[in-house]
């Protein structure tokens, strides 16, 4: 398995150090194109500079859970932060409690999220501590040191005009960051790791599954296809029914009207029609009569397309084609003279020629 160790050295700068322990090489890069490097299946540690995040004692109260344990906190050290405390976040580890800026925090998690990596961030201090509590490292602009078990990065402009300041004596012998993280500090922590609290936590987000999953844009797009098909079906199921059933019910409304029945309770519809079936007198109801069919043929048969009978509407449409307008005139004007009632008329005329449909009141005897 491969490993990195990543530092922040330089605080003006915005390259990390990425120690690469399998092949001995130090690449210095921007955390966004860190992915470039760490390969798959291998394991990265992030040490998270001391000035990035303050340490507190504090009694970790295992009876109750962690969010009392995090009002408890934030209550003890409410007088001494200058941030706005819902801007930070908090961890506790062995009676310890190390406050970080949330949206610091926050993007690394995000970045280290999308590699295919274990991921392990460390307080830096805790690591230096181990090696020599009495150590001062240069890291350009700053300098790191212990007071009375405080790690402290201040920078040199601070510490030159202020001698004495958090305890900073000019007279310690300083190391430069080179000389302190040699081949010694990164086997130190490659050894113990495991024994050091991990602030890391998986950022679950849409870009960080797709790249963990290793899933395909056509595949995303199916799943969701999928998905939203899973949500909706149901609805369409459910109203197609609906339509079915309000369909059936009209049908069975019809029925019941062209029997002449009324009622308005349908509870059983085929033993109800079965009763009015028993009761029903086909001889009186088997009879239409279409009145002067005959005259309908004398003005031309073959401009008849169809006719077709409503006998709940007591009604013919008769479908007409390119008769000839005058012809069809007569017929409209003469049709009262024969008993013939025209309900509706729906003609289209272009060229003396006419088309179109007539519906006619049939006697039902």
């Amino acid at each position: 398995m491969n490993f990195y160790i990543a530092q922040l050295f330089n605080q003006s700068e915005s390259f990390i150090e990425l120690y690469d322990i399998e092949q001995n090489e130090n690449h210095k890069i921007k955390l966004e194109d860190i992915s470039k490097i760490i390969k798959d299946n291998s394991k990265l540690i992030y040490i998270l500079a001391c000035n990035q995040y303050t340490t507190y004692k504090f009694d970790y109260d295992s009876s109750v859970n962690k969010t009392v344990n995090e009002i408890n906190f934030f209550s003890d050290i409410e007088d001494y932060v200058v941030e706005d405390i819902s801007s930070q976040k908090v961890f506790f580890h062995n009676n310890n409690a190390y406050l970080i800026n949330e949206s610091l925090i926050d993007n690394l998690n995000k970045a280290l999220s999308l590699l295919r990596a274990e991921i392990i961030i460390i307080p830096e201090h805790l690591i230096i501590k181990d090696i020599d509590i009495e150590s001062c490292i240069d890291f350009g602009d700053e300098i790191f040191f212990f007071n009375e078990d405080v790690p402290i990065r201040a920078s040199k402009t601070l510490l030159d005009s202020n001698d004495g300041l958090f305890g900073f004596s000019n007279d310690k012998m300083i190391l430069s960051h080179k000389e302190f993280f040699n081949d010694s500090y990164y086997k130190l922590v490659c050894n113990n790791y495991k024994s050091y609290p991990n602030l890391f936590e998986f950022d679950v987000s849409f870009a960080s599954l797709k790249y963990h999953l290793n899933l395909s844009n056509r595949f995303i797009f199916t799943f969701l296809g999928f998905f939203i098909t899973s949500i909706f079906l149901p609805f369409l199921i459910s109203y197609s029914h609906n339509v079915n059933i309000e369909k059936y019910n009209d049908g069975i409304s019809q029925i019941f009207f062209s029997l002449g029945e009324r009622s308005q309770n349908i509870s059983n519809p085929k033993r109800q029609i079965d009763l009015i079936a028993d009761n029903f007198d086909l001889s009186q109801k088997s009879y239409f009569k279409i009145p002067e069919l005959s005259f309908i043929e004398r003005f031309g048969v073959e401009y008849i397309n169809s006719i077709d009978l409503d006998l709940l509407q007591n009604t013919a449409k008769i479908s007409i084609q390119e008769i000839p307008s005058s012809q069809l005139d007569a017929f409209m004007a003469l049709s009262s003279n024969f008993n013939i009632e025209i309900i509706n008329k729906d003609i289209q005329s272009n060229n003396n020629i006419s088309s179109g449909y007539l519906t006619i009141g049939i006697e039902n005897e």
